[in-house]
């Protein structure tokens, strides 16, 4: 089966990230800190008011322009 080069990338890509991901989760820190990291963006998260609706709409039009 021939896979175009684009599709080929995102596999290699993919496959990158896979291994990447797999070494840093074997990393003796990595559970603490990725508990730091979730809490202190959770404690970020409440402290700001939500986006309405409206505010989402705009945002994802400015983004997929």
């Amino acid at each position: 089966m021939k896979f175009s080069k684009s599709r080929k990338r995102i596999q290699s890509v993919r496959l990158k990230n896979a291994v990447l991901g797999a070494i840093e989760k074997k990393h003796p820190n990595y559970d603490r800190t990725m508990a730091e990291v979730v809490q202190e963006a959770l404690a970020k998260s409440i402290s700001r008011p939500a986006m309405t609706p409206n505010e989402f709409c705009e945002w994802l039009n400015s983004v997929s322009d």
